[in-house]
């Protein structure tokens, strides 16, 4: 379980803490009563669960781009952070495609700018990398992905993921002994929740549609993902950073995925969400943009048996809460309100 002695006055550094699970792991955090400050660009999406919930006023925010060496490791020496969760990166495949070089740039060099700002402090803070799912070779049919799995990507979203941890790998081997440098990285499913206004993502597109009132997109119907709520990932990270603190588990890769054995489509997805509004048609559009696989699981096993951590979300719940977020932030209620009380009803499951 979440330990809040663990957390309480603990300085934090969350960087990405302006996206959108960056603001709900930042949210759980102060919850906790954790010392958070984050790094971060400005937040892409207008509108955006970071301003919405008025973080800025709750953690000391530095606003920067972390492909700015010497703004990334100043920052770091000025924080000096115990632990950083580090989640800045450039998010989506479709532009990964459009844009290679920000993609290599953010996901790669600022992963570096971040350690070195980590190793330039006497006392190295603990370092949770989340990387992704998708820094695998291949997928298979037959059986989901495990950590020891070769890594790989055939976009550059997932390509430099993959570059992310052999860098991960190469700074806990280099490092870890000489510096007491103790690192993990974590690798989540696609996560969905309340307060997500991203480009190209399934939830926000059929937020935007419903309120359009129009039939919305979708570019890869058939296609399968780990699909899972925000907070079971969290939950996941939180429990992981715990342990890698303690000293007391591998420090090395691992899987936070759901535990149904069948996963949705994308299309079921979006039926079962519109549902929820009385919408019920969408479209079908060609996606001459990405290469992306058709079907993608993971085994978190590791993270079952040996941290405790389990999906506290079916998949339908996962829709459900997504869903009852943005009908009730349509009515008029407070996004950091919706959070809270999201927050406090999954730590009692």
């Amino acid at each position: 379980m979440v330990d809040g002695s663990f957390w309480r006055n603990r300085r934090v550094l969350v960087t990405g803490h302006t996206g959108f699970k960056g603001a709900w792991l930042t949210l759980w955090l102060v919850r906790l009563g954790a010392r958070v400050s984050g790094i971060s660009l400005p937040p892409h999406a207008q509108p955006n669960l970071f301003s919405l919930t008025h973080l800025d006023r709750n953690v000391e925010s530095r606003l920067l781009d972390v492909r700015d060496r010497a703004a990334a490791i100043d920052a770091i020496r000025e924080l000096r952070p115990e632990i950083v969760v580090h989640m800045a990166a450039q998010t989506l495949v479709r532009r990964s495609v459009r844009d290679p070089y920000e993609t290599f740039g953010t996901n790669v060099v600022g992963l570096v700018n971040v350690l070195d700002g980590a190793l330039a402090l006497s006392e190295p803070p603990a370092l949770l990398i989340v990387t992704s799912d998708k820094v695998y070779a291949r997928a298979h049919d037959e059986y989901a992905l495990r950590e020891e799995d070769p890594l790989g990507g055939d976009d550059p979203y997932s390509a430099s993921k993959a570059c992310a941890e052999l860098v991960s790998a190469s700074y806990r081997a280099s490092y870890g002994a000489k510096r007491s440098l103790l690192l993990c990285t974590a690798r989540a499913g696609n996560v969905i929740g309340g307060g997500d206004w991203s480009e190209d993502r399934l939830i926000p597109d059929l937020v935007r549609a419903i309120e359009r009132d129009d039939v919305p997109v979708l570019r890869n119907p058939e296609s399968t993902r780990p699909w899972q709520h925000a907070l079971d990932a969290l939950y996941g990270y939180l429990l992981l950073t715990q342990r890698l603190c303690a000293g007391d588990i591998e420090q090395g890769a691992w899987n936070f995925g759901p535990s149904e054995r069948v996963l949705p489509t994308v299309a079921e997805i979006a039926q079962r969400f519109l549902a929820f509004f009385g919408k019920t048609q969408w479209r079908r559009t060609p996606d001459r943009d990405t290469i992306e696989r058709p079907t993608l699981r993971v085994d978190s096993q590791k993270a079952r048996t040996i941290l405790g951590w389990r999906s506290r979300l079916s998949i339908d719940e996962a829709i459900s809460w997504s869903a009852q977020w943005y009908a009730q932030r349509l009515n008029g209620r407070e996004a950091a309100a919706l959070c809270a009380e999201q927050i406090a009803a999954y730590e009692t499951r």
